[in-house]
């Protein structure tokens, strides 16, 4: 795809889409970097949306917050660490 249609898809679906992953991954700092990594895999796609082009985008973004998602689940919660486990520097 083009730098020129990219830049009018960014435009015209930042903010959808960017509303779209919060709700999905309820993350708002994941949902700003998965809107980043949707618009940088459409710079890099050969697809020709031919009048498609939001549900394009928004294919790309939902794949790519399952994958965000999977990833995470394999990882397990992190665990805090409290007071007793601190690496203290003295």
């Amino acid at each position: 795809m083009h730098r020129d249609e990219v830049d009018h898809l960014f435009v015209r679906y930042r903010e959808p889409v960017l509303r779209f992953l919060r709700r999905f991954v309820r993350d708002g700092a994941a949902a700003e970097d998965l809107t980043q990594e949707t618009f940088l895999r459409a710079l890099g796609a050969s697809y020709n949306a031919n009048g498609y082009e939001r549900a394009w985008v928004f294919q790309i973004a939902r794949n790519l917050a399952r994958d965000h998602l999977r990833s995470h689940a394999r990882a397990g919660p992190a665990a805090p660490l409290d007071d007793d486990h601190a690496i203290k520097s003295n």
